[in-house]
């Protein structure tokens, strides 16, 4: 079990580490192709690729650091970072019904 969840953490934070480059990469060559995306998208794409490597990253960390999963203050932080990444996706997929 230990070993598993040595392995989450080190996917989760490498996956953290890599997904703002690979969505900025992905954006640019949309610009080239289609031009620019709409505002609202583009908002968003920003907005999930500032809080979803922060969140993956902070449960990579708190999965192996004993003293992270022992700290209230890391694990607000690991949860308030869940809770707006949560928000985010619902908000849009909420303009996305409009």
């Amino acid at each position: 079990m230990d070993t598993l969840r040595i392995a989450l953490g080190f996917a989760l934070i490498l996956f953290g580490l890599s997904y703002p480059l690979l969505t900025l990469f992905h954006i640019n060559r949309q610009m080239n192709r289609e031009g620019l995306p709409p505002r609202r998208q583009l908002v968003l794409v920003l907005a999930l690729s500032a809080l979803w490597p922060l969140a993956s990253v902070l449960a990579g960390f708190w999965l192996l650091n004993e003293r992270a999963r022992q700290s209230p203050v890391y694990l607000g932080a690991l949860l308030s970072s869940i809770f707006l990444l949560v928000v985010v996706l619902l908000l849009s997929r909420r303009a996305g019904d409009r």
